[in-house]
């Protein structure tokens, strides 16, 4: 009875009335998301169903709080990286950083991530070489390349988790978002935020970018920012390595080899500015041509520029590869974090005892 109760609370990360808001097609017409930063008079007509948003944490919250839901705990030690606000933080990129930091440790990680964006429904899935993004999500397929780890695919956590508890021997289990998934037990918690712009217009969704109260993070074990850290924040920052041809990864060349070029600069993530401002930092000209976040790429998004190289997100790339007549490169980038950070990391889970 309970369970079919939380059913009716339970959010990933975002609560079904307001993915109708963010999703919804008009919704990205209006761009209601660049009014996030600010207060204003836009956002000020969505405070109604913000009220409603955050009346449904609280009381989903209370009940956890209370044991009327009650958490599962998985018998390995769970780290959960996620965030308060919606997208474009850095989670995915602390993920990759921590499980390829443990793994130089000796640890053996398994990864859950949410597989939003794809549309699969055989759940959990392991991620291969051979997934396809728009069936187990483009962060999932990003996050096994760049770690190959054990990476499992599922929009419910505890599914998840069992999977890889029962399915593998491993010392430690990453969850990719999830902050707000309390179904699933934490041991340890690493908050994720965008160094410039915080907390938005401290609003909850879909008036501000807000899943949780800020008061929340006084409860989180570790706090990253992507640049511009305060506090007890750890910097989390991106390093350019060099650029790849999709249809021959073994072709590298160096960033340099495109400067002064004019380039096509497509990116479907939160924060696609980020990536154009990287590229004309290394002195390319670039058309910039924004997508939404978890973009279905199609040939048709790229007619008119078969002339120009095209460079895109390795998030992007993994979803283009079967797209030809186009000139596609991805650019490396090399995630950065403290060694400080790790060894918080390690030092919490000196408790656990791993033979």
């Amino acid at each position: 009875m309970l369970e079919s109760i939380e059913c009716h609370f339970r959010w990933s990360g975002q609560i079904k009335v307001v993915n109708l808001f963010i999703d919804n097609s008009i919704f990205r017409l209006h761009k209601i998301k660049s009014y996030w930063d600010r207060k204003s008079f836009h956002t000020t007509l969505l405070l109604p169903f913000s009220f409603i948003f955050g009346f449904f944490f609280i009381i989903r919250k209370l009940l956890y709080e209370k044991k009327i839901f009650r958490a599962e705990k998985i018998d390995l030690p769970v780290i959960v990286v996620g965030n308060i606000t919606v997208g474009g933080t850095g989670k995915t990129s602390t993920v990759i950083w921590l499980a390829n930091y443990l793994k130089r440790k000796g640890l053996k990680v398994g990864i859950l991530c949410s597989g939003y964006g794809g549309n699969n429904n055989k759940y959990p899935m392991q991620i291969t070489s051979a997934s396809n993004p728009y069936q187990v999500g483009d962060e999932a397929v990003h996050i096994f390349k760049r770690t190959e780890c054990v990476v499992v695919s599922c929009k419910h956590r505890i599914k998840s988790a069992r999977f890889l508890k029962q399915n593998f021997a491993l010392d430690v289990l990453i969850c990719d978002d999830g902050l707000q998934h309390y179904k699933l037990m934490r041991d340890i918690e690493i908050h994720v935020v965008h160094g410039v712009k915080r907390f938005g217009n401290e609003y909850f969704l879909p008036a501000g970018p807000l899943r949780e109260p800020i008061k929340r993070i006084k409860d989180i074990d570790l706090r990253i920012a992507k640049g511009t850290p305060k506090n007890d924040e750890y910097e989390l920052t991106y390093k350019p390595n060099y650029l790849y041809a999709l249809e021959a990864p073994s072709k590298i060349q160096p960033i340099a080899f495109f400067k002064d070029r004019k380039v096509l600069a497509v990116a479907g993530i939160a924060n696609p500015e980020e990536f154009f401002e990287i590229l004309e930092s290394k002195g390319l000209h670039t058309v910039r041509k924004p997508f939404p976040d978890h973009h279905r790429f199609r040939s048709e998004d790229f007619s008119g520029y078969e002339s120009l190289p095209i460079l895109m997100t390795e998030k992007d790339a993994v979803k283009c590869k079967g797209i030809v007549g186009y000139d596609f490169w991805s650019i490396s980038l090399e995630y950065c974090l403290p060694k400080a950070f790790g060894d918080a990391v390690l030092k919490k889970l000196e408790y656990f005892d791993y033979g």
